[in-house]
């Protein structure tokens, strides 16, 4: 078999997600931004709690690249509040990383629940839109 036949069978799959661009970046925000995926139709909760560990992972991630991270022990708001008053997150985007915080302590603290109600701007339906189209027909 020539070189360049075996090369193409040894590429990794095709991941059909909207995390999938993180695979080349790091596995573990690809890895928690699809579980977040998988799990919304489901189980919601468990969505929210990895969407929460995604947002934390990816502020030390944003944090180690402009050299201000410190510890795994700092607290998510602490780490968001330093970001946004270095000017490394604007403020719309740090209020993104807030809600995520607040939506997964929420859901931490929840036994079981529903699809998280969408906020004033409607992000999360239309988030659920895109990621979850309607069956064909319905």
């Amino acid at each position: 078999m020539p070189k360049c036949q075996i090369w193409k069978m040894n590429k990794p799959p095709l991941l059909i997600s909207n995390f999938a661009h993180l695979q080349e970046h790091d596995e573990q925000l690809l890895r928690l931004g699809m579980l977040a995926e998988r799990y919304f139709p489901d189980d919601p909760n468990t969505s929210l709690l990895k969407l929460r560990q995604f947002a934390e992972l990816l502020a030390q991630f944003v944090a180690t690249k402009v050299g201000l991270y410190q510890s795994a022990e700092e607290s998510q708001y602490d780490l968001l509040r330093r970001l946004q008053d270095q000017g490394i997150l604007p403020r719309e985007i740090a209020q993104l990383f807030g809600e995520v915080r607040r939506a997964g302590n929420a859901a931490s603290h929840a036994i079981a629940g529903d699809h998280p109600p969408a906020g004033p701007t409607g992000r999360k339906r239309r988030f659920a839109r895109r990621t979850h189209p309607p069956p064909s027909g319905a």
